[in-house]
């Protein structure tokens, strides 16, 4: 999704920069040369502009200062960004290309300067809309741990949807649960069944002493672990008692050792 957007973003910059180009030409006389340089430069300003903005709002906690600091940081923006894109831009033309060339540049930069403000305010609005959604979608972790919610309730058995039919299962049938996109694969010894729910509810909900995460993908029944072997540097292979072979990472390695009293 982000790699959408920020093409997006771009290819809305460089559409802006064409219509430009061809506005600008109605103006001067001009080389095409000269007016392409310009403007990719201009184009590739406002790109790096914008990711600069999206960096200050993540780390200034721009959402979070009073409104008058917020005007006085967007306008102190504002202005270093102008003098860096047509600095920028400006200064390039005079060094690849003739004075009469950059004396005609110079006549365009006030009506550029026109058409840029309301392209960085655009580049404002939509990184400050942006950061007010991810504030807003953040919990802090000290509202987690004060927080008045009851912890998860243990489950003693799962019951699965198969058509019109409703698989009971019991903990104790459990091999391993393994992780399926949106979904998890529970394992037994005859079957195993897909049932929509996450990792994390089954990680918290499921009897710790007896059910052990042993990797991102896989949280394991102790209990049908026949036999552990060391697989590379940072990853162990689990044998169960069906004959099937999971992988522990060093993290889940550490908890299932704490566990097992190894």
């Amino acid at each position: 999704m982000r790699v959408r957007k920020i093409i997006l973003h771009i290819l809305l910059l460089v559409i802006f920069a064409v219509l430009q180009i061809l506005s600008v030409r109605c103006l001067i006389e001009i080389k095409s040369a000269a007016l392409i340089v310009f403007f990719m430069i201009f184009v590739g300003t406002c790109i790096f502009v914008n990711f600069a903005v999206n960096v200050f709002f993540h780390y200034s906690n721009f959402t979070q200062q009073t409104e008058f600091q917020q005007i006085i940081n967007t306008a102190a923006l504002t202005v270093i960004s102008l003098i860096f894109v047509f600095g920028l831009s400006a200064g390039s033309i005079f060094l690849f290309f003739s004075k009469d060339i950059f004396d005609d540049i110079l006549k365009i930069l006030p009506l550029e300067i026109l058409i840029y403000l309301p392209v960085f305010t655009l580049i404002i609005f939509r990184n400050k809309v942006d950061i007010q959604k991810i504030t807003a979608a953040e919990v802090p972790k000290t509202e987690i741990s004060q927080s008045s919610v009851a912890p998860a309730e243990k489950i003693s058995q799962i019951s699965v949807k198969s058509g019109s039919n409703v698989h009971i299962i019991q903990l104790n049938e459990i091999f391993y649960i393994q992780a399926d996109g949106d979904y998890v694969q529970i394992h037994t010894a005859e079957k195993k069944y897909l049932k929509e729910q996450t990792m994390k509810f089954f990680e918290e909900c499921l009897p710790a002493n007896i059910f052990i995460r042993v990797h991102r993908s896989y949280i394991v029944n102790i209990e049908h672990i026949a036999r552990i072997e060391k697989f590379g540097k940072d990853t162990q292979t689990l044998t169960l008692k069906n004959g099937e072979k999971i992988r522990a990472s060093l993290g889940g390695y550490r908890i299932l050792k704490e566990k097992l009293g190894l």
